[in-house]
């Protein structure tokens, strides 16, 4: 039997067998009735072509004609132009094979056309093209210069970690060119105690349970260095989900990674030092604190046998004194920062101001110090209460001390809050320091800037240390003849 004339009859008896095939054909179909064109059926491949000139498309409104008239029920089709109209105007021209047909005493026509796009739908779509592939191209050069030129190192890496594609950076950081690289893999030049990490978070990636990870790891030059980096890692899938190949991102940390070191050296460096400098310190306040107290009671013993005064043994005795007092302050200065941690507590400002002018009443009084607080009651600091209340002590009776004999003398204290401290201000009009002089050495030990009978050197230091020890910080304000400000920051507390 023959297998077409078999097919026509099954598909005369079976008009759904002619819808299907119409509906799902990739080639534009139409077919219309010849006396009657405005009863026709365009297929979806047909529709969507014209879709691309028409919106909102109703039959009414389109309609077509044949360039050459076809003959009644010709045996073979021939190609001819169609145009396409849109409320009585031409939208469009398109070739097609035509073939005229009867069925049930009607004539019909029957057209096929090709994939290509309808005339018009070409200019655009063609137009759309270029633009596209313009656009796509400089992306594509974009990325291309991106990758070659960037400051971070880039490849491309197959599934089995092979270098597909590396770019400039990548040759310079590892030190293999390209061809060099693509001979090895990355499990290649990583250094074993790092690959199972690298390899572990790889597979996570590949089964899909990560899209990316990030990693600290190290590779090995070419000259056998070490190169520290940050590994960057995703992948590419295609259309149906399966992995194609890796794209890595490597930054070169290594300068970064010997700064590091050398600062851990110093650091270390710095710590014996400071532990062999705290040692030193508890012998000197020790050790030394029992041999100077046994030399100091063996002259008084040797002083109260002499029957008359002795210069020599007034000098020694002196000396021994000043020995025990050095040894007080350094003593002072070790376990202030040792037992710091331990005693610090929140304590509030004013009751410690009003105490402290309270015990230094009659000097005040005697040098006609007017002075006036500014402290709200509710400001609490945290802090050792000894340190406090030395603090205040030392800097109210320095006011107090270098107040100026010519002038009414005063002493503003305020405080307010400043971020997360409490600032508060010593400010007297006295006879002030030479800042540009005496600055760089105000606060170190033993230094003294008036010629005063009671000045000792060690007030400033001791503070600036008391004030460090608890976390704040000091500041300075002085101009000789017109007074000083001292400003200490205290962490806040509520």
């Amino acid at each position: 039997m023959n297998i077409k004339h078999s097919l026509l009859n099954i598909f005369q008896d079976n008009p759904t067998c002619w819808q299907l095939i119409l509906d799902q054909a990739l080639y534009g179909y139409l077919i219309s009735q010849k006396n009657s064109p405005e009863n026709f059926y365009i297929n979806p491949a047909l529709q969507e072509h014209l879709k691309l000139l028409l919106t909102d498309f109703k039959s009414e409104e389109f309609s077509f004609e044949i360039k050459e008239p076809l003959e009644k029920s010709e045996a073979k089709s021939i190609k001819t132009e169609a145009y396409f109209f849109l409320n009585g105007k031409k939208i469009a021209s398109k070739k097609a094979h035509f073939l005229s047909f009867s069925f049930q005493q009607e004539e019909f026509y029957i057209a096929v056309f090709s994939s290509e796009k309808i005339t018009r739908a070409n200019a655009y779509q063609k137009t759309y093209d270029v633009g596209l592939a313009e656009k796509l191209k400089i992306s594509e050069k974009a990325f291309q210069n991106n990758f070659e030129y960037g400051a971070t190192g880039m490849a491309l890496v197959s599934l089995e970690g092979k270098w597909l594609k590396v770019n400039k950076r990548i040759s310079l950081m590892l030190g293999y060119t390209k061809e060099e690289l693509f001979k090895l893999t990355f499990q290649d030049i990583t250094v074993p105690e790092d690959l199972e990490k690298d390899l572990s978070l790889l597979k996570r990636l590949l089964d899909g349970e990560i899209d990316h990870y990030q990693l600290e790891k190290r590779y090995y030059h070419k000259n056998g260095s070490i190169v520290y980096a940050i590994l960057a890692v995703s992948i590419v899938k295609n259309n149906d989900g399966l992995n194609l190949y890796f794209i890595s991102q490597l930054i070169d940390i290594t300068e970064m990674k010997r700064a590091e070191k050398r600062i851990k050296k110093l650091f270390k460096k710095s710590k014996e030092q400071n532990e062999r400098l705290e040692n030193f310190a508890h012998i000197v306040s020790h050790n030394l604190r029992s041999h100077a107290g046994n030399f100091s009671m063996l002259l008084e013993l040797y002083e109260s046998q002499l029957d008359e005064e002795d210069e020599i043994i007034t000098m020694l005795s002196s000396a021994s004194s000043n020995l025990q007092e050095t040894i007080e302050h350094l003593s002072e200065i070790v376990n202030m920062h040792n037992s710091i941690k331990n005693t610090m507590e929140s304590i509030a400002v004013l009751p410690v101001a009003k105490k402290t002018i309270e015990n230094l009443s009659s000097q005040i009084q005697q040098h006609n110090l007017k002075i006036t607080l500014a402290v709200d009651a509710s400001l609490k600091v945290k802090a050792v209460p000894a340190y406090l209340e030395s603090i205040f002590l030392n800097f109210i009776s320095n006011a107090i001390k270098y107040s100026s004999p010519s002038k009414a003398s005063f002493l503003e204290v305020n405080a307010e809050v400043e971020d997360a401290f409490i600032r508060i201000d010593f400010k007297d009009n006295g006879l002030g320091i030479d800042l540009e002089k005496h600055g760089h050495k105000l606060f170190k030990m033993y230094k003294t800037f008036h010629e005063h009978e009671d000045a000792r050197g060690i007030g400033l230091f001791l503070t600036k240390n008391q004030i460090q020890a608890m976390g704040g910080k000091i500041e300075v304000e002085s101009a000789v003849d017109e007074g000083t400000t001292f400003s200490i920051y205290l962490k806040k507390t509520t």
